[in-house]
């Protein structure tokens, strides 16, 4: 409602100068509602969709507004591991929480690097279900032994 009235009273043209504090605060309540709104339907209804083969690797965050489908070669992946930094968890009603709300397209338990760059996904698994799905994708020769860190011996 009081995005409706301020938005009213700033297009009205009895005004040559709009109240500045006005449009100031219809930016911010527009801007919060996104945000707000976005969240919403991540928490709700959001999934990640992993698709990988021929070549390529890409990460899908379905019902993440503003995000981008992210493309990957799969030669250039390098380090895929699972790391668990213990910020992501569920709610008692299986709804995601995650503290950093405003950067969740970066966040999961199964990471790689890509050139500069640490990619994560696997949002909302824990580190066994992260390993699973890469000792599954390495079973059916997506990834290869070049995918994964070199494991040096111990004397």
């Amino acid at each position: 409602m009081g995005e409706w009235f301020a938005t009213a009273e700033v297009t009205q043209n009895n005004n040559t100068f709009p109240d500045h504090f006005l449009l100031i605060w219809l930016c911010g309540w527009t801007i919060g509602g996104i945000v707000t709104i976005r969240l919403a339907l991540w928490s709700l209804f959001g999934k990640e969709v992993i698709e990988a083969g021929r070549g390529q690797f890409t990460i899908s965050k379905k019902m993440a507004l503003f995000v981008k489908d992210k493309t990957y070669d799969l030669n250039e992946c390098k380090n895929f591991r699972t790391q668990d930094d213990g910020k992501e968890f569920e709610s008692d009603w299986g709804i995601r929480k995650n503290p950093d709300l405003l950067n969740f397209a970066d966040s999961g338990v199964i990471r790689f690097d890509y050139g500069m760059k640490t990619i994560k996904f696997g949002d909302g698994l824990d580190e066994a279900e992260a390993a699973m799905i890469l000792n599954k994708l390495k079973s059916k020769k997506i990834l290869t032994d070049k995918n994964f860190p070199e494991v040096k011996p111990t004397i």
